[in-house]
This record gives C-alpha cells, sequence and structure tokens, in this order.
C-alpha cells in the first residue's frame, strides 16, 4: 500500500470512529421530500431525504438538494428526477407523496466538505444501477 493509500485508508477509519460517513457511493432510495429555499439567493428546490438501501450502513439517512435555476443546475435537477422516477410530477405533486416504495433505487456518491470547520457529507451525484448486474452488485458500502 502507498502513503497516499495509507492516507485514505486513515481518513475512512477516523470518519468510521467518528459517526461520519465514509465518502464513496452507496444504494439510496427516496423516502421523503421537502420544500427547500436558499438563504442567501431565495432559489427554491426540494430536499431529498435518501436511506441507504444495502450494506454496513443500511438504514443511514443522508438528504440531497435539488434546487430549480437555470443552466446547469436544472440540467442536473432534471435529470436526477428522472433517475429517481420523479420526472412526470409537480414538485407540489412530489412533496405530497407518502409511499415512495414503488420508486427506483439509484447510486448516491457522497464526498466529505469541510465548511466554517465542521465536516459535513455531501450528495453530489446519482447515477442508475447497471441493469445488466442483479441488484446491489458491487455495492462499496
Amino acid at each position: 500500500m502507498s502513503e497516499i493509500d495509507d492516507l485514505d485508508a486513515a481518513f475512512e477509519r477516523a470518519a468510521l470512529s467518528s459517526g461520519i460517513l465514509p465518502p464513496g457511493e452507496y444504494a439510496v432510495r427516496v423516502e421523503a421530500a421537502a420544500a427547500r429555499k436558499s438563504p442567501r439567493k431565495g432559489t427554491h428546490g426540494l430536499k431529498l431525504r435518501l436511506r441507504i438501501e444495502h450494506g454496513p450502513n443500511a438504514g443511514r439517512v443522508l438528504s440531497a438538494d435539488l434546487w430549480f435555476t437555470e443552466g446547469e443546475a436544472a440540467r442536473i435537477t432534471t435529470e436526477t428526477l428522472e433517475m429517481l422516477g420523479l420526472s412526470n410530477l409537480k414538485p407540489s405533486q412530489i412533496l405530497a407523496l407518502r409511499d415512495w416504495s414503488g420508486f427506483p433505487w439509484v447510486w448516491a456518491r457522497v464526498e466529505h466538505k469541510l465548511r466554517n470547520g465542521r465536516t459535513f457529507v455531501e450528495v453530489r451525484s446519482f447515477r442508475r444501477p447497471d441493469p445488466s448486474l442483479p441488484e446491489f452488485s458491487g455495492d462499496q458500502r
């Protein structure tokens, strides 16, 4: 193992011991949504509550923000809603959902961010599972 690999492994052990979810990809499913408004710019969006479906971290909860703005963020929001099976619903309909069991799971890429001296977990992107592989094949976490 290289010094860089040792450093990464030490960071992951420290994150685990502190209860912080390690960086990586997790199989997640949406279990709730809430309206969100950016305090800085006033941008409207959705905060998704995600539950990890498989592996040692199964049952842990993450959140991800989707913003209704123009440009690249709009493309990302549209693609994410499609992946999650929500593209045919208006935001008000998404907020009214109570049963999320019929919606697909997706991979969520998680990173650590440092802001104002605090480390927090951030969902950076989503991707669909590979349909040619069995469900949860290759799950890192």
